[in-house]
C-alpha cells in the first residue's frame, strides 16, 4: 500500500472490533465497536469493507460490477457481483486479519443520544467473526466478562434506545416470513463401521436476502411468497442447529434435485443480535446519507420509500372492520405503526397476519439520483440541504423533504452504505462519500447527472430481477420438498375470499396459495366476501382458520408448483396438533 494511503487512513486497530455473521459467513461487509471514553460517553464505530481500493472507477471489473449491479441468492447457490478473490479474501473483514475498512464512528451518550459523528478511511484489526448465536450467547453469559462480551452488550443496549427512536418516529414494524429448509446430514457405515458423509450438503448456504437491513418495504407478491422472506439452510449434527443465513450452497445443476428434498421446514426466530446489526446498519446508511446528499445535493446515489397504496390500505381497514378492528388509521406512517400496535394488543392472534397484509399494501423502496426529484428552484434546494445539516441525527428531527423520504423507516433521507460486496449502489455510495470528506475526487457519476440516473434505473432493474429469481428459487425448492415428503395437512389462516376459492396462509411453513372450491359447493357473497356452502351454509370468511391438504403437483414439467386443498374448517382439535 503506498505510504500516502496510509497517511489518511485512522488506524483502528488497537480497538474492540467485531462482526457478526451468520456460520460459514465468507464475504464479510461489516463490523461493530465500542469504546468507552474517559467522560463516560461511547464512541461507536461501524466499519465496512473497503470495496473501492480494490475496485477503482472506469476498470473492466467496475464496469462489469456495474453492469451486475447484486450478487444473486438462490436457494443452492449464488451469483456475485465480485469475483471470489476480493468477496471472501481481500474485501472480507474477516477475523484476526488485518483489512481496509470506511467506518462510521459516533460519540454517543449511554443513553443512545448521538452527539456527533464521523468518517474515515482506516485499519481495522477484527477481534472476532462471531455468528448471531455466538454473540448472543456471549451476551447472555452473566459469567462472561469479557471486554468483548461487555462491548456486545452496550451495543445491545444502545440499539434497542435507537430502534425505539425510529419506531417513535414512525417506522413500521412488518412482518416477513423467515422460512428455514432444515437438512439432515445423510451418512453411511463404511467397512470399518464408522460413518461418513454421502454427500458434501454443507458447503455454503444462506439466506436470500441478508437480514441486517430490513426496510419494510418490500411488495412480495407471488404464491408462495410472502414478505421478505429468507430460506436459512440448516443441518443436524451432535444435536446443534448450525444457521445458515448469508451465503448460499455452491453445488452443480445435478444435485440440486436430489439434495434440496430431505429435512424439513420452519420458520426461523431472529435473536437480538440480529436486531442489533440491523440498527446500526440502519443509522450508518441514514447518517451517510446525510453526508452525501450535503455534499452532492444533485448528484447524490439515494434510496426513497414512497407512500403506500391508499386503496389497498383502505380495503385492509374495511376488512378488518368486518371483523370488529375498528381502530385503523393510516394517515401516515406513525398512526399505522400505533394502530398496527393496536391490533396486537386487541387481536394478538391476528397480529402477524395483519403485519404481513399491511406489507402487501407497500410500494417498493426504489434507488434515484437527488438531481432527478429535487425541485427546480434553487432556493427550495438550498432550503431541503440547510434543513438536512442542522437537523444533524436528531431523534425530533423534522421531515425535512417530502422529496427523499423512506416511508418505511419513517426516514428523510436514506441511502445504502453497508455492503459494497454484494450492491454496486453501495460502491457508488461509497465513492461519493470519499469525495465529500475530501479524500478522493468526484465520481464521474456525479458529474454525468444522465449516466447517474441511468445508473439508478438498472439498479432497480437488477436488483428486482434479483429478487424474483430468488423467490423463484424457493418455490421451486418447496415444491422439491412436499415431493420428497408427500401430502402434508396443516391449520392455515384465509387471507382474501374469490369467487372461486380463497387465499390462506400456512403459518407453519410460511407459505401462501389459493385453494381452489367448486362452484357448485360453494357461493360467493360479494357483500359480506365470504363464500358459502350451499347445503351447509357455513361461511369462509377473512381471517377464518382451515384445514388444507399441501401437496407437490407436477402435472406441468416447465411450473412444478405446490397445491392447498380444502378439508374443513379447522377445529381447536386440528388447530392444536
Amino acid at each position: 500500500m503506498p505510504i500516502e494511503e496510509k497517511a489518511q487512513r485512522l488506524d483502528l486497530r488497537h480497538i474492540c472490533v467485531c462482526s457478526v455473521d451468520p456460520p460459514g459467513c465468507k464475504d464479510i461487509d461489516d463490523a461493530l465497536s465500542l469504546e468507552v471514553l474517559e467522560d463516560g460517553n461511547y464512541r461507536v464505530g461501524v466499519h465496512i469493507a473497503d470495496v473501492t481500493y480494490f475496485l477503482k472507477e472506469g476498470t473492466p471489473l467496475d464496469d462489469e460490477a456495474s453492469e451486475r449491479c447484486t450478487t444473486v441468492y438462490l436457494v443452492e447457490r449464488r451469483t456475485d457481483m465480485l469475483p471470489a478473490l476480493l468477496t471472501t479474501d481481500l474485501c472480507s473483514l474477516v477475523g484476526g486479519q488485518d483489512r481496509l475498512a470506511f467506518s462510521v464512528l459516533w460519540v454517543m451518550t449511554p443513553k443512545g443520544e448521538i452527539l456527533s459523528s464521523s468518517f474515515h478511511k482506516s485499519f481495522i484489526h477484527s477481534r472476532a467473526a462471531l455468528t448471531y448465536a455466538e454473540a448472543q450467547n456471549m451476551i447472555d453469559d452473566p459469567s462472561d466478562r469479557s471486554e468483548l462480551s461487555e462491548n456486545l452488550r452496550r451495543l445491545l443496549s444502545l440499539s434497542k434506545v435507537i430502534r425505539e427512536k425510529r419506531m417513535q418516529a414512525g417506522a413500521l414494524q412488518l412482518a416477513s416470513p423467515d422460512v428455514q429448509i432444515i437438512r439432515e446430514t445423510i451418512t453411511e457405515e463404511n467397512d470399518n463401521g464408522s460413518e461418513r458423509k454421502k454427500k458434501k450438503k454443507e458447503k455454503e448456504s444462506g439466506d436470500v436476502v441478508k437480514t441486517e437491513e430490513k426496510e419494510g418495504d418490500e411488495d412480495e407478491e407471488g404464491m408462495l411468497a410472502v414478505g421478505k422472506r429468507k430460506y436459512n439452510m440448516k443441518k443436524k449434527k451432535r444435536g446443534e442447529e448450525e444457521e445458515r443465513e448469508d451465503q448460499m450452497k455452491e453445488c452443480h445443476a445435478d444435485e440440486v434435485t436430489e439434495e434440496a428434498s430431505g429435512g424439513d421446514i420452519a420458520l426461523y426466530q431472529a435473536r437480538d443480535t440480529n436486531r442489533m446489526v440491523e440498527d446500526f446498519m440502519l443509522l450508518a446508511n441514514t447518517t451517510v446519507a446525510e453526508k452525501i446528499v450535503n455534499y452532492f445535493p444533485t448528484a447524490s446515489l439515494l434510496r426513497r420509500h414512497p407512500e403506500p397504496k391508499e386503496r389497498q390500505l383502505k380495503a385492509l381497514k374495511d376488512l378488518l372492520q368486518s371483523r370488529g378492528i375498528s381502530h385503523f388509521d393510516f394517515s401516515s406512517s406513525k398512526t399505522l405503526g400505533a394502530s398496527l400496535n393496536y391490533v396486537a394488543q386487541t387481536a394478538p392472534d391476528l397480529d402477524f397476519l395483519v403485519r404481513i397484509l399491511t406489507t402487501r399494501c407497500m410500494n417498493q423502496a426504489v434507488y434515484f439520483s437527488s438531481a432527478d426529484i429535487l425541485p427546480n428552484s434553487q432556493s427550495e434546494r438550498h432550503s431541503i440541504t440547510t434543513s438536512l445539516s442542522s437537523s444533524s441525527s436528531s431523534p425530533d428531527k423534522p421531515e425535512v423533504s417530502p422529496y427523499f423520504h423512506h416511508y418505511g423507516l419513517a426516514a428523510p433521507i436514506y441511502t445504502h452504505f453497508t455492503s459494497p460486496i454484494r450492491r454496486y449502489a453501495d460502491v457508488v455510495v461509497h465513492r461519493m462519500l470519499a469525495a465529500a470528506i475530501g479524500i478522493e475526487g468526484v465520481p464521474s457519476l456525479c458529474r454525468n447527472k444522465q449516466r447517474l440516473t441511468q445508473q439508478c434505473e438498472l439498479l432497480n432493474v437488477k436488483h428486482r430481477n434479483a429478487q424474483i429469481a430468488g423467490r423463484n428459487s424457493v418455490q421451486y425448492h418447496v415444491y422439491l420438498y412436499f415431493k420428497h415428503k408427500g401430502s402434508r395437512e396443516a391449520v392455515g389462516t384465509v387471507t382474501k375470499v374469490k369467487k372461486n376459492g380463497v387465499m390462506v396462509y400456512i403459518h407453519k411453513y410460511g407459505l401462501e396459495g389459493i385453494v381452489f372450491l367448486k362452484e357448485q359447493e360453494f357461493i360467493f357473497d360479494a357483500e359480506k366476501q365470504a363464500l358459502k356452502h350451499r347445503e351447509s351454509g357455513d361461511l369462509l370468511k377473512i381471517f377464518d382458520a382451515l384445514l388444507v391438504r399441501i401437496e407437490a403437483d407436477h402435472s406441468n414439467d416447465f411450473r412444478p408448483e405446490v397445491t392447498m386443498k380444502y378439508i374443513r374448517k379447522a377445529t381447536e382439535q386440528d388447530r392444536e396438533r
